[in-house]
This record gives C-alpha cells, structure tokens and sequence, in this order.
C-alpha cells in the first residue's frame, strides 16, 4: 500500500516539475527576463546543479534592471565544468564588468576570443567590453568629486524610475516610471511606461503623480524624453504601435500643459527618433536618430528654426560628436555652449556614458568632448543627465545598491 502511494505522488510530481521548466523556458525564449529569473530561481532549488537553468538565470541577471554582477555566482558553477560552452566566458566577462573586476572580465573576454572567434556579433562585442573594462581603469583612477542622494519615496518606487528632468529652478521635476497603474508589455512583462510630476513645497519633493492625460494612455507607452532649461516645453516619447516611436513638443504654462503637438516630417521619420532637447530661445532642436547617413547606429541631430516658423532640415552634428557606435539624450545648457549626452563611444566605461561637448566659435561646432567620469559613469548604462542652474546638482536615473527597485 505505501509503495503504490509513493508511486502516485511521484507521478504526479513529474509533469508540475515539467511544466514548470516549460514556462520559465517559454518566458526566456520570449525576452521576458524578468518573470523568467523570478521562475529560474524557484527551480533552482530543487536541483542546483542544472547547467541550463544556471545559464538562463545568468543571461537573465544581466537583462534585467537589478544588481547584474549576480550572474557571477550560476556562471561560476557553469566555468568548473570540463567541457566549458564558450559562450559562457563571454557571459562571465559581461558579468565581472559589472561586478568592477576589469581584469578578470578582460581575461573571459580574450578566454571566448580563443575558443569562438566565429561568431561576429559577439566578437566584435568582446572586443569593445575589453576596450570599455580598459577605460573604467583609467577612469576610475581620477574619481570626481560627488555624492548621490536618492530622491526618496515620493519619487522612486520598486519598479523602474528614469529619465529624469527638472527646470532651472528645481521648483518641479518630471520622470518615468513603469509602476503597476497600467497593462504590462507583452515581450518584456514589464508595465508600460508614463510620465510623472512632483512638485516642490517647503523645499520637498511631494508625492509623485501622473502627468496629464494629454500625454498619458492605457494603451501605449508614453515617455519624456527632454525639456528646455526653464521647463515651458519638453519633448515626448509616445509609442505608437503602427507608426512606431514619434516625438512631441508639450508647452506648458504653470506647469500645466496647454499644447502637444507632434513633430512634423522633417524631425519623425521612419527611422527611429528616440530622444531630444530644445533651446530656451525656442530656436535649436537637437535630437537622436538611427536615420541613414549617419556616422553609425545612432546619431545626434540639429535643425534650426526657420523664419517661418518651421523646423530646418536636420544637420549631423559631425564626427567630433557622433561616433561609429550610438549616441543620444541630449541636452543643451541654458546658455546654449555645452551639450550632454549620452554614447557608447568615445571613451565609454560601459555601455552609454554622460559626455559633455563645448561649442567652438571658431569652428562653430560641438568639438571638444569629455566623459563626466566616475561614479557619474559606470559600467551600466548611463542615459540621461539634467544639471540643474546652480551648476552644483545634477539628476541621473541609476542602478544603485541603495535604490528602491529599478
């Protein structure tokens, strides 16, 4: 009698333990990272020794907005083994980056170059993480001198909150958040984007709220992407799913907005326009766009306002700005001669890092160009800066042990 028991129990255990493999396997393969890490790390426990579920949960660690130098820990495991898949040296050198074990990251990287030189993508990928691992060493020598303080509970939450923007004064500041007020994403199980407010009173933050519904929809994902120093007009990200991403200009007028108006042919096209600023005088628009022509991916634009009123055809900013791999989120000082943004190029310690670039009268271009350095930078991604007028704060959004979720 207890033999047929424990027989029934183990077949009734087999299939739930499949299915659930199934799931975490189905979420993977879709890019739904996050559900799948939280599936992975559940099945985990019940057989740590799993070389594929250690290699999905690696791979999810490092696409996911959380600590990714806890991929280091699975592909540990997976580099004892003796057959070792060369992708996992890539995966390891990924992870040491982010962990701030350069060294250790550059000697996966030549490990993966050794043992897979056929894959393109890949090499050519190594052989930039091993240039940003270089970089983040020198950089990391002449630290600047700064301090973070997290913005608190009334503006950050346990889901992702980012892009942030605030006028000269600081007397508002607004931001996106993917918080659960809204229907989530398909591919990436995350809840779709809108824009946020706080105001300032009593020299606080109040709690943040959602931004008009000019902006913000149930159905799309909606984004601020830039805004003039004085904070009369941002730039908005809307994410149609037929035309695909366009950009906006909101006009505000008491921190209310009374005019969104889309941007016509010459700024959206039908490539992607992901970010932009504009000058306070109301006369330079500098946007990123992945157009063709460009020096490579994507590229940092200019058009001037025209005396009728319309936007000029978009310049280049040139080989001094742009490099062959991406740059975006610009912002242009209030008296128009220093222009942040963000690029993988240049002498990036990771990903994207903040420069900054000083309009030469002589040359009358954006030429000289600086990484803002650490901590500002890090191997993480780094997007979107706002210095605010006084020149002694700055606003970034950032994966920090401190934080309160994304």
């Amino acid at each position: 009698m207890n033999y047929k028991i424990i027989f029934v129990l183990l077949i009734l255990r087999l299939p739930l333990f499949s299915q659930d493999d199934f799931s975490a396997k189905k979420m993977f393969e879709d890019g739904n990272y996050i559900l799948a890490l939280n599936e992975y790390e559940i099945l985990l426990k019940t057989d740590s020794t799993n070389k594929e579920w250690l290699h999905h949960l690696a791979v999810c660690y490092l696409n996911t907005n959380g600590d990714k130098s806890r991929a280091v820990s699975p592909l540990e495991k997976l580099l004892l083994e003796v057959n070792v898949k060369s992708i996992n040296y890539y995966l390891m050198g990924r992870a040491y980056h982010y962990d701030y074990n350069f060294s250790s990251a550059i000697e996966n990287f030549k490990m993966f170059l050794r043992t897979n030189p056929i894959n393109k993508e890949l090499v050519n990928s190594a052989n930039e993480h091993i240039e940003y691992c270089t970089n983040a060493k020198e950089l990391m020598k002449y630290p600047v001198d700064i301090s973070f303080e997290n913005l608190g509970k009334n503006i950050n939450s346990s889901f992702d909150d980012y892009y942030p923007f605030v006028n000269n004064d600081e007397s508002y500041i607004q931001f996106n958040s993917k918080r659960n007020e809204f229907s989530v994403e398909e591919n990436s199980g995350q809840f779709k984007s809108n824009v946020y407010i706080s105001n300032v009173s009593l020299g606080k933050y109040q709690k943040a709220k959602l931004l008009s519904k000019k902006i913000n929809t149930e159905e799309e994902s909606e984004e601020i992407v830039g805004m003039n120093s004085s904070g009369s007009k941002s730039i908005i990200y809307k994410d149609d799913y037929l035309l695909g991403g366009e950009l906006y200009m909101a006009i505000y007028d008491n921190k209310s907005i009374t005019k969104i108006d889309k941007f016509d042919k010459s700024i959206n096209s039908k490539n992607a326009e992901i970010a932009a600023c504009i000058s306070d005088d109301n006369q330079k628009l500098f946007f990123a766009s992945d157009r063709p022509g460009g020096y490579g991916g994507v590229d940092l634009y200019l058009c001037q306002r025209l005396p009728n009123g319309k936007w000029s055809e978009p310049n280049n900013l040139g080989p001094y700005v742009n490099t062959y791999m991406d740059e975006d989120f610009p912002s242009i000082s209030s008296d128009g001669k220093t222009l942040y943004f963000s690029s993988k190029g240049h002498s990036s310690m990771g990903g994207y890092d903040i420069f900054k670039s000083k309009w030469d009268p002589k040359k009358s271009k954006f030429s000289y160009v600086q990484n803002m350095g650490f901590p500002i930078n890090t191997p993480e991604d780094n997007l979107n800066f706002r210095l605010a007028s006084d020149d002694r704060f700055a606003y970034v959004s950032a994966v920090r042990k401190e934080g309160f979720g994304g």
